[in-house]
């Protein structure tokens, strides 16, 4: 499963730019053609050598899925809405903003299309917290009051944004520690199977409960989840913990829940990946890659996303196809 080294990834090729689909990041701001936070994503996937597709939160869904098979990955951004808390059976904090009922539709339509097609996926900050609550988990829904810590993870954006430490798991079988690791200041191995980078920060939301199949792969100090990234071993999630404890709190009692099992009541959630198939690149940072285009790592991540995407578009291209079904163009 080892990731393309990012020295040896294909140069751009601009006939051969893996189409990657990036919903908008609120009904909203489509509507007003508000497109600064938006292009950004767009930018990032350029500067990798993919081809973003703008992906309208107002299609019909079978417009949706006819552009979704089209597509050779996916980017789930950012946005300023935070998930209805029905979809996780929690009841509504006071500091919970409003839902945007087509975003949601139109992540999950998608998503569940990437992952049964085995297509990858790119999910950032409120695409992370999207991903973990479709398939199953919850959220932590305002930081600031439920969470111990002294690091503000809701900053504001500025030209130079603070950037706050985060931990991540230095495990062979992460995607996101072997790209970390190919970078030079990560180089070296990590003694304390750590390896630490530093991330701006914008959301006041978190997970709390990993979905089936997603793993934690990176941590604040302060223990909110910072990355989670689909795993075909079985998962070690934290259970609820008690009301003296943090949500985040890293520290509470363990359970070991195989790929597509989950402890709790039933959630709207797409089905997880099956274990016995080759897991699906699907890596989510709460973090915003986008908005650090001088920055190794998040130039990193988008770069072997479109790597994952060329590979996963070859795949596809190989294998068989029914009698008289049309073959994917090249």
């Amino acid at each position: 499963m080892a990731a393309t080294p990012l020295s040896a990834q294909d140069p751009v090729n601009l006939n051969d730019r893996p189409r990657i689909g990036v919903p908008w990041r609120t009904s909203a701001e489509e509507i007003a053609g508000k497109r600064r936070h938006y292009n950004s994503y767009l930018d990032a996937i350029r500067n990798a050598g993919g081809e973003p597709v703008e992906v309208s939160l107002s299609l019909p869904d079978p417009d949706l899925a006819r552009l979704g098979e089209s597509l050779d990955a996916l980017v789930l951004p950012g946005s300023p809405a935070d998930i209805d808390p029905g979809r996780y059976a929690a009841t509504r904090h006071a500091k919970t903003a409003n839902a945007d009922p087509n975003r949601e539709r139109t992540d999950a339509k998608l998503l569940d299309q990437a992952v049964a097609a085995g297509k990858p996926v790119l999910a950032i900050c409120y695409g992370l917290q999207l991903l973990n609550v479709h398939f199953g988990g919850t959220l932590v829904q305002d930081i600031p009051s439920e969470v111990r810590g002294d690091i503000d993870h809701d900053l504001d954006e500025r030209p130079t944004e603070p950037l706050h430490a985060v931990r991540v798991e230095a495990a062979a079988d992460s995607r996101l520690f072997e790209i970390v690791a190919q970078l030079p200041q990560h180089s070296e191995d990590a003694p304390d199977r750590l390896a630490e980078i530093l991330v701006n920060s914008s959301h006041h939301q978190s997970i709390c409960e990993p979905g089936r199949g997603l793993r934690v792969t990176a941590r604040a100090p302060d223990g909110v989840i910072e990355a989670v990234e689909w795993s075909s071993a079985p998962i070690v999630e934290s259970s609820s913990p008690p009301a003296s404890e943090s949500p985040a709190d890293p520290g509470g009692r363990k359970q070991i829940h195989a790929p597509g099992q989950h402890r709790g009541a039933e959630h709207d959630a797409g089905a997880a990946p099956s274990a016995t198939s080759a897991p699906p690149w699907i890596v989510g940072v709460q973090w915003h890659p986008e908005r650090m285009p001088t920055d190794s790592l998040a130039r990193a991540l988008f770069q072997t996303l479109v790597s994952e995407a060329r590979r996963a578009r070859a795949a596809a291209n190989h294998r068989p196809h029914p009698a008289g079904a049309p073959t994917p163009p090249l």
